[in-house]
């Protein structure tokens, strides 16, 4: 299922890109069909960082969350981690 969701990506992307370069060529904005209109649109701006190391502090921030791999260990050894529990992981159907 998921070569064949690829697939289809890589032919949107494909035709997203062919559509593109005729409205490009054409030297044209918006085309309209029966089943819809493609536009040439300008994308917002957007933040590219360069060099991380760079950046000064205050615009930098830290991510904080639960490390489930370490807190799984010890649940699993049969610790106590407040605000943890195992779940039943439930069944799942495999198809192979």
């Amino acid at each position: 299922m998921e070569d064949k969701i690829e697939r289809h990506s890589v032919k949107v992307d494909t035709i997203r890109k062919i559509l593109k370069r005729m409205l490009e060529i054409a030297d044209v904005r918006t085309a309209k069909a029966p089943n819809g209109t493609i536009s040439l649109t300008l994308s917002p701006s957007k933040v590219e960082i360069v060099n991380e190391d760079l950046i000064p502090e205050e615009f930098m921030r830290i991510k904080r969350e639960p490390n489930k791999t370490l807190i799984g260990q010890k649940l699993k050894a049969g610790e106590d981690v407040p605000g943890a529990r195992l779940s039943n992981g439930g069944e799942t159907l495999t198809v192979r």
